[in-house]
């Protein structure tokens, strides 16, 4: 894990670091991840998509302060 990304992660609330941890580190299901933190699906699934956004938006703009511009990988086809 990047040292951009474990900082954005350091800074997430801990119920949406939690949620985003178990979901796509561990690759907990929802009904896992409900168990987990003893609230309803529809939270977890809440907190993950907010997570998710808050996580990108921290990367992005660490990214920026450093001078890089984080762009979309585009794959390009080659031709056999």
């Amino acid at each position: 894990m990047s040292a951009e990304v474990e900082r954005a992660l350091s800074e997430l609330p801990a119920e949406y670091r939690l949620a985003i941890l178990l979901a796509d580190v561990e690759e907990f299901t929802y009904e896992e991840i409900a168990r987990v933190t003893e609230c309803p699906i529809g939270t977890v699934m809440s907190r993950l998509n907010r997570g998710r956004k808050m996580l990108a938006r921290l990367i992005r703009t660490y990214s920026e302060a450093k001078g890089s511009s984080p762009r979309r990988q585009e794959f390009i086809r080659r031709e056999s």
